[in-house]
């Protein structure tokens, strides 16, 4: 890669425990890796033991996301409201944790229980299912949740609402563009942003969200502190910018769009038996 010069976004999903090795984060970044997924799903220790989830309780999750980061590659992240053990303070503390980890693009979900799992069995047994997954990554739980619907439901759209308020993204964007520059990396992809396309993209950008955008002001704000503060990652919080301007749209969109049926979206009845395929 680097004889090339780098030319591909390299992107992967794993999980928190690579922060545990400094060499393979390198060895990554040196590879031409710039973005991890990881499956943070919630901040309740309690939650991710019940998920089999405990590799994620062996550290402090937020200092994981930042090990990571420092070692030059942004971090997005999975999250999930709805657990069984799951309190009414779980929306905050979600909201708080993104913040707190600088993770710019959360992606956050209510839990669905997929045929044939673990999951799926317990609540058939339970008498809790209402049907099969609906696709849609904001549609309420196919299962009746222990959490009064409405109040999870409510929750899950406070926490979009309040990790895509720019404002919001833009300051988790800066958090982790700082912890790059003080990281005090080499850039191994300036090659990758011919001159050319940097001023499509910027001039796009100046377009859509410095004067099309109802939150520009805070675009502007966002942008001053990028050149003032390190001007050397402008190419990537441009990046983060544009992305971000379809966050915070899509968001807004859907939050007006679901509060309008929220009255109508929390019915329905258990799935009957005979209409889960079982596998043989």
């Amino acid at each position: 890669m680097q004889a090339h010069k780098y030319p591909f976004f390299l992107t992967t999903e794993a999980t928190l425990n690579v922060a545990n090795d400094e060499k393979v984060l390198a060895n990554m970044r040196l590879s031409g890796f710039k973005r991890i997924f990881v499956g943070v799903e919630t901040p309740s220790l309690e939650s991710l033991k019940q998920t089999n989830k405990c590799h994620n309780t062996k550290k402090d999750m937020t200092q994981c996301v930042h090990d990571i980061v420092s070692q030059g590659m942004e971090v997005s992240g999975g999250f999930i409201v709805g657990f069984d053990s799951d309190q009414p303070d779980i929306f905050d503390r979600q909201i708080t944790f993104i913040r707190e980890a600088a993770i710019p693009w959360a992606m956050v979900g209510t839990l669905a229980a997929i045929p044939n799992t673990a999951l799926w069995k317990r609540l058939e047994q339970e008498g809790r299912l209402l049907g099969y997954v609906d696709g849609d990554q904001f549609g309420r739980p196919n299962f009746r949740p222990r959490m009064d619907p409405e109040v999870l439901y409510q929750g899950y759209l406070k926490i979009l609402a309040a990790i895509y308020d720019p404002e919001a993204y833009y300051s988790r964007v800066l958090a982790t563009l700082d912890r790059v520059h003080r990281a005090n990396l080499p850039n191994l992809h300036e090659s990758n942003y011919p001159l050319s396309k940097v001023a499509y993209l910027l001039v796009r950008a100046l377009f859509l969200l410095g004067v099309v955008a109802p939150y520009r002001r805070s675009f502007w704000r966002f942008l001053r502190a990028v050149v003032r503060r390190f001007p050397r990652l402008f190419v990537p919080a441009l990046a983060n910018a544009i992305i971000g301007h379809h966050f915070i749209r899509y968001t807004q969109e859907v939050l007006t769009r679901q509060r309008a049926l929220l009255p109508h979206s929390l019915d329905g009845e258990p799935a009957a038996v005979s209409d889960v395929p079982v596998s043989k």
